[in-house]
């Protein structure tokens, strides 16, 4: 084995074990991911109204995604939308997901739920859903959808999550400014 073949198969090694070493549980029927945000800087109140327009943003549609909204509590159902395509863009998988954040005075917990995986075709009308915990990676191989598809949806859907943990983040760090207009 030359030596580029051997560092190529080590970084894809440690790429994996990165992806597969986040913090999530399995509760259920569901994948769940958990980030604690120290030292905000922020109130609740402030932290609280900052979300509220982050996820204004994120979901166009906030009468329709948010679930709940206290001082101290929000949750919203969102999509990760065309998270893998496959058997040449003929089908595509999307993952519903639930964010659910708890506010206290300088700091935040945010969990994503990812429960089903949505196969649909983009040719007609066909759609199936499958349930992510027991499907490969996590679970046996759900007869429902192939081990590569299932384990290629799952590693994706974790790469959705992170970012939109490091945006919820940087949403808070955003000072805003009035402008004189």
């Amino acid at each position: 084995m030359d030596m580029k073949r051997f560092y190529f198969l080590a970084a894809t090694l440690l790429c994996s074990l990165a992806l597969f070493s986040q913090d999530y549980k399995v509760e259920g029927s569901e994948v769940v991911f958990t980030k604690v945000i120290e030292n905000t800087g922020m109130s609740v109140q402030e932290a609280h109204d900052a979300l509220e327009a982050f996820f204004a943003l994120r979901y166009n549609d906030v009468n329709s995604t948010q679930k709940l909204n206290q001082p101290d509590h929000l949750i919203y159902k969102g999509l990760f939308g065309d998270v893998y395509t496959y058997t040449m863009g003929m089908w595509v998988n999307d993952v519903p997901h639930t964010v659910d954040v708890a506010i206290k005075d300088n700091r935040l917990r945010i969990k994503i739920s990812l429960y089903d995986g949505v196969c649909r075709s983009t040719q007609n009308l066909n759609r199936y859903t499958y349930v992510i915990a027991e499907a490969a990676p996590l679970g046996s191989n759900n007869k429902n959808i192939l081990k590569k598809v299932s384990t290629e949806t799952f590693e994706r859907a974790c790469v959705r999550v992170n970012a939109l943990f490091a945006d919820i983040e940087n949403s808070l760090n955003k000072t805003t400014t009035e402008e004189d207009w």
